[in-house]
C-alpha cells in the first residue's frame, strides 16, 4: 500500500468563503458531460463522454467509447484520471470534498498500471490532492462498489471476493470501510454497504438491513428491518440504533447527530400510545454516546442543528392534543430537543404552535447567548393571526424559530404548501407565494409565483431577490451563503433570460453579500446538475434546451450534449 499525503486537511464545517463579491465570472469548460460534477475545494470531478465529444479519444486506449474520469479547474483541466469507463459510470465511482477527489479504479479494464507495481491486475483507491496537484492510488485489493469522501477520509464498500470482512461465512457482501486519505490507514467497519456516517460525513442513507447480517437487532421477531448505523472517527466507534428506519422516512447529518424517523409497524410497537402501530416516529441518535432519543408521537421529517433536532407532531396521528387548543386539528406542533455531549438527551421542548420547521442553522452567536436558528412555516389558524396581513388567516408565513427562547417570529410573506426549503449557515432561503400573499413579489404584473427571499436567521431579516422559480423542488442551498436556482422565463413575465422566453436558467444568489448573478444558460435539472464548494460552481448547461452548441473547440457540430460550465 502506498502512503498518501494530503498536506491541507479542512473540516467538512470550517467556515469558507464563497463568492467574496457575489458570483462574477463564468466560463464554459466545453466538456460534454454524464452523471454529476462532485466539488472539491477548487476543482471538480466530471465524467467527459468520449463519443460527445466528436470521436476524441480521452484516455488514450485506442477508441470513443469511454467515458472518462477528469478533474478540472474553474478554467480548464487540471489533471486526467486515467482510468477508463466502467469503474467510472455512475455517481457511486466518484467523489469530491475539501481538498481530495476520489474515485474506484481498475487497472484490469485499461488495463494500466496505475500504481506503477509491475502489474496491471489491482483495484483501486484513486486520490487526487488539489494541495499538491498529485495523483496517488490505494490497492485496496477488491472491487469499490462506493465511494464518498470527507476531507480526510473517504468511506468506501469493498466488494467481498477472496476476503470475509464481515465473518459472515460467506464471499457474497460489499462491506463498509474508511479509508484516512492522509495515513492510507483503513477501517473494517464490518457492515454490509451501501454507506457510512461519521461526524463529517454527508450521506443521504446509512443503513445495514438485518438480512444482511442474520440478526434480530430490534427483537420483533423478523429480518425485515433496516437499521442506522452511525461511526464516529475521532473515537473509531460505531454505533447502531435498535429502531427500523422508515425507508420513505429520509436521514440528516449534522455534526455527530443524525435524525430519521422509524415505523410503528417495523417495530411491531406502538411508540406514541394511541393503541395502533400505524404511525412514522421521529428520532435521533448521537455518534458520540451512542444515545438515542425517539419521540412518543407520530410526525413529519426531523431536522437537526449541531446538538439540537426538531420535528413537528401530528395530533390526529398521535392521538391527542400536542398544543393545548383543545381539538385534535393541528398536523404540525413544533417541537425540539437537545442532544448534548456526553449527556443524556434532554427535556423535550414544545413550541406550542402548528409550524412546519424547513431549515435549521448552526450555532449562531446572538448576546449574550449562543443559540440554534430554524426556518419555519406558521400556520395563520392556528394562531387566529393574519402575519402576512393579505386579509385572511389561510396561509403558511416564514418564520425564524430560536432555540433559546423557544419561540417564533414572523417575517410577513407565505410560503408554497408543503414546501422544502433549504437552509445555510447563518442564512436560509425561501420562496414567497404570492398567491397566497396577493402581492407581486417579482413586479412582472401578476401575483401567480414563487419568487426567492433569503433569510438572515441572526437578525431575523428578509431580502427579495426578485426571479421567479422555476420550481421550488428542485432549488437548494450549497456552499455556504450559495444558493443556485432555475429562474423561469415564463414566470418571470416572459422576460429573456438567454435569448428566447421559455427556458430554466440557472441563476446563483449570495445571501450573505446579497448579490445575484444569472449563468445565462439553460439548465433542465439543478439539483442534479450541480455542485459547489469553496467559491466555484458547476452547472451542466443543457445544448437542446439552449439551442446552442457549447462545446465546438472539439469539433462537435450538434446542440445534444450536457456541456460543464463554471461560475465563481
Amino acid at each position: 500500500m502506498r502512503k498518501i499525503s494530503l498536506t491541507t486537511v479542512l473540516l467538512l464545517f470550517a467556515v469558507s468563503a464563497t463568492f467574496a463579491n457575489g458570483p462574477q465570472t463564468i466560463e464554459v469548460l466545453e466538456f460534454a458531460a454524464s452523471g454529476s460534477p462532485k466539488a472539491g475545494d477548487g476543482f471538480a470531478l466530471v465524467v467527459v463522454v468520449e463519443s460527445d465529444q466528436n470521436g476524441w479519444d480521452w484516455n488514450y486506449d485506442g477508441d470513443a467509447l469511454d467515458r472518462v474520469l477528469q478533474v478540472v479547474g474553474p478554467s480548464g483541466p487540471v489533471a486526467l484520471v486515467n482510468t477508463g469507463a466502467d469503474p467510472l459510470w455512475g455517481d457511486s465511482g466518484y467523489d469530491a470534498d475539501g481538498r481530495a477527489g476520489v474515485f474506484s479504479a481498475n487497472e484490469n479494464v485499461n488495463p494500466l498500471d496505475l500504481n506503477l507495481d509491475g502489474d496491471q491486475t489491482d483495484f483501486l483507491l484513486g486520490v487526487y490532492n488539489h494541495g499538491n496537484g498529485q495523483l496517488s492510488y490505494l490497492d485496496l485489493g477488491t472491487t469499490v462498489a462506493y465511494v464518498r469522501v470527507a476531507d480526510p477520509f473517504a468511506y468506501v464498500a469493498l466488494t467481498e471476493s477472496t476476503q470475509d470482512f464481515n465473518g459472515d461465512g460467506d464471499f457474497a457482501d460489499q462491506i463498509l470501510h474508511v479509508v484516512n486519505l492522509t495515513t492510507g490507514a483503513i477501517r473494517n467497519l464490518a457492515l454490509p454497504g451501501p454507506t457510512a456516517l461519521s461526524q463529517i460525513a454527508v450521506s443521504d442513507k446509512a443503513v445495514t438491513s438485518e438480512s444482511k447480517v442474520g440478526t434480530d437487532w430490534n427483537g420483533d421477531g423478523d429480518l425485515d428491518d433496516d437499521m442506522i448505523h452511525v461511526h464516529h472517527v475521532a473515537s473509531n466507534q460505531t454505533h447502531r440504533c435498535d429502531v427500523a428506519w422508515w425507508r420513505l422516512g429520509g436521514l440528516e447529518i449534522r455534526g455527530t447527530l443524525a435524525v430519521f424517523r422509524c415505523d410503528e409497524g417495523d417495530e411491531g410497537v406502538d411508540l406514541t400510545g394511541d393503541a395502533d402501530e400505524h404511525d412514522q416516529v421521529p428520532a435521533a441518535i448521537d455518534a458520540r454516546s451512542g444515545a438515542v432519543s425517539i419521540s412518543d408521537m407520530a410526525g413529519g421529517r426531523p431536522l437537526v442543528g449541531e446538538d439540537r433536532w426538531v420535528w413537528a407532531g401530528s395530533e390526529y396521528e398521535s392521538g391527542r392534543d400536542l398544543n393545548g387548543d383543545g381539538d385534535l386539528l393541528d398536523e404540525h406542533v413544533l417541537h425540539g430537543q437537545r442532544m448534548r455531549k456526553n449527556q443524556p438527551p434532554g427535556a423535550v421542548v414544545n413550541f406550542g404552535i402548528n409550524a412546519r420547521p424547513l431549515a435549521m442553522s448552526r450555532l449562531t452567536p446572538v448576546p449574550p447567548l449562543v443559540t440554534t436558528k430554524l426556518l419555519a412555516a406558521v400556520d395563520e389558524q392556528d394562531l387566529n393571526l393574519d402575519l402576512n396581513g393579505d386579509g385572511d388567516m389561510n396561509d403558511e408565513v416564514a418564520s425564524v424559530g430560536n432555540m433559546w427562547t423557544n419561540t417564533c417570529t414572523p417575517l410577513g410573506f407565505s410560503l408554497p404548501t408543503s414546501s422544502t426549503q433549504p437552509g445555510t449557515v447563518l442564512q436560509g432561503g425561501v420562496y414567497a407565494d404570492e398567491t397566497q400573499d396577493g402581492t407581486d413579489h417579482n413586479g412582472d404584473g401578476d401575483t401567480a409565483d414563487s419568487v426567492l427571499f433569503t433569510v438572515n436567521m441572526v437578525a431575523n431579516a428578509w431580502t427579495n431577490h426578485g426571479i421567479a422559480v422555476a420550481d421550488y423542488k428542485f432549488a437548494f442551498a450549497m456552499d455556504n451563503d450559495l444558493i443556485a436556482v432555475l429562474v423561469s422565463e415564463a414566470a418571470q413575465g416572459g422576460v429573456s433570460l438567454n435569448g428566447d422566453a421559455t427556458d430554466n436558467v440557472a441563476f446563483f444568489v449570495d445571501a450573505r453579500a446579497g448579490t445575484t448573478l444569472s449563468a445565462g444558460y439553460a439548465v433542465d435539472r439543478i439539483s442534479h446538475h450541480l455542485d459547489v464548494a469553496t467559491g466555484v460552481a458547476w452547472i451542466f448547461a443543457d445544448e437542446a434546451l439552449q439551442g446552442q452548441n457549447l462545446n465546438p473547440f472539439w469539433g462537435d457540430t450538434d446542440t445534444n450534449d450536457r456541456v460543464l460550465v463554471s461560475v465563481r
